[in-house]
């Protein structure tokens, strides 16, 4: 019988996309306990939480105005818990986005919070003032992570906090918090499942880390906790983006920015390419799953090659071409490898005999 060439889509999308976000943040304000693993002023870069806020906001509105230009912005007001502010601050952060509102400076509002400070009376004050989504710092669903960490909640108050953003009308982001006490791979895989089945719009991942000051620095430095090791955060992240990926839930961001005092980081998974870093492990994986699958069903066949948009080449191979061996191994050599203007990534094959891939079961 004649060879037929065959193509076969990869089931893969890279990190999702946001719009044009305008940050501003409130380290620790609103939080009423600190939580284990936290440190906002070295995250944010900035300690700005005994300050009065009105001088704040009056700085924010000049620097909206100088970045909105002709484009307005999405504000997002970020660290800190912003359902839990005080009654006069948060009726001031409320009337400043009504007045950018008013200048057209904005598209919209976003704010993060914690599960355990939503009530109905400040969700509806936030629908009035134009929010449109909230981020809910989850961290994980298993109850004894979060009992460690003094996050004042369970698992039950955290699937309710999710279903409250929605029936309000919200989007809906969820932050989890992959090697936190207590947490292994195979739990934060299920944090994963469970954040995509509580209908989140978009994640993020930010690995645990050890940082100064932090009731967590003091456990390290006891022996009683050990975060994990990078090559184990980067193999469970790319996991976990292939678990949103299949489940079309977009992750919108991994890992910490890149202004943080990395002096301040004590231990932990640090990688300020970790982004990058896990999308390649994740096509790898993916990669790897769908030729074993081809392979068992159809031994004889001649893998033609690969074939990427152009898009994916900057991270393809991995941090200083890490991945280079790991696709050898798969007989995807350089030479089978091309980037170009292709919609969706895919692998060529020539088998003979073999009309099309029905029944093939590798969906």
């Amino acid at each position: 019988m004649p060879h037929q060439r065959l193509q076969v889509a990869i089931p893969w999308s890279a990190l999702g996309t946001h719009p044009r976000i305008f940050p501003f943040f409130l380290p620790f304000r609103g939080c009423v306990t600190r939580c284990l693993f936290c440190a906002q002023d070295i995250v944010t870069g900035q300690n700005t939480n005994h300050a009065p806020l009105k001088p704040l906001l009056d700085q924010l509105f000049t620097s909206l105005k100088l970045a909105a230009n002709s484009h307005p912005l999405e504000l997002a007001f970020y660290g800190g818990t912003f359902t839990a502010l005080d009654e006069a601050e948060f009726a001031l952060c409320l009337e400043f986005v009504q007045a950018a509102y008013a200048q057209n400076l904005l598209t919209s509002v976003r704010c993060s919070t914690r599960p355990d400070t939503l009530t109905p009376k400040r969700l509806c004050a936030l629908r009035k003032a134009h929010f449109t989504t909230i981020e809910l710092g989850i961290q994980s669903f298993h109850q004894e992570s979060l009992a460690i960490c003094r996050r004042s909640y369970d698992q039950d108050l955290a699937y309710q906090a999710c279903q409250l953003v929605r029936e309000f009308g919200f989007k809906l982001g969820l932050q989890l918090l992959p090697g936190m006490p207590k947490n292994t791979p195979e739990l934060f895989l299920a944090d994963v499942q469970k954040a995509i089945q509580c209908q989140a719009d978009f994640l993020r991942f930010y690995p645990c880390l050890v940082l100064a000051n932090t009731g967590l620095a003091k456990l390290w430095a006891m022996g009683a906790f050990k975060p994990w090791e990078l090559d184990l955060t980067i193999e469970t992240l790319a996991l976990a983006l292939n678990l949103a990926n299949a489940a079309q839930v977009p992750v919108i961001r991994m890992g910490l920015p890149q202004e943080m005092d990395q002096s301040k980081i004590l231990a932990g998974p640090v990688c300020f390419d970790l982004g990058s870093r896990v999308q390649a492990k994740a096509l790898f994986l993916t990669i790897s799953d769908l030729l074993g699958k081809y392979s068992k069903l159809r031994p004889d066949f001649d893998l033609t090659g690969l074939f990427l948009p152009k898009s994916l080449q900057g991270f393809f191979w991995g941090h200083k071409k890490e991945l280079s061996q790991a696709y050898a191994n798969l007989g995807l050599t350089k030479d089978k490898i091309f980037f170009g203007e292709y919609a969706a990534p895919y692998l060529e094959f020539v088998q003979e005999g073999v009309r099309d891939l029905d029944g093939l079961g590798l969906e």
